[in-house]
């Protein structure tokens, strides 16, 4: 609009940028909603269900989650049974590295943290 005023190019593209900027802030809460609910319907065709937005940033972070649920529900505990190393091997430092990690974890209580 600005050329077809014949305003100058280079103050037309500063204003363009620092618009951008200043719009930048004011959207963001609404992309991360959006990208984060574009991959909850991902999860859900796969069938996995999400119940919060933000757990999905979590998984997205992980490498590996190896967990298995048996007994929780009849138990009521989470054991550790056995630290598994890419190759599917026993692997003690894979254990120490979760339980330094699970030590020095700090918020919620985790009763993953606490089998480790």
């Amino acid at each position: 609009m600005n050329l077809l005023l014949h305003r100058p190019l280079i103050e037309s593209l500063l204003f363009a940028v620092a618009l951008a900027v200043g719009m930048s802030p004011e959207l963001l809460p609404m992309i991360v909603s959006v990208t984060l609910s574009a991959g909850a319907r991902a999860m859900a065709r796969r069938g996995v269900i999400v119940r919060r937005l933000d757990a999905i940033e979590n998984l997205g972070s992980m490498d590996i989650l190896c967990t298995d649920k048996t007994g929780t529900l009849t138990e009521g505990t989470i054991v550790l049974s056995d630290a598994l190393d890419a190759r599917s091997q026993t692997s003690d430092p894979v254990g120490r590295f979760a339980f330094l990690n699970a030590s020095f974890e700090t918020g919620i209580e985790n009763p993953l943290d606490a089998a480790l």
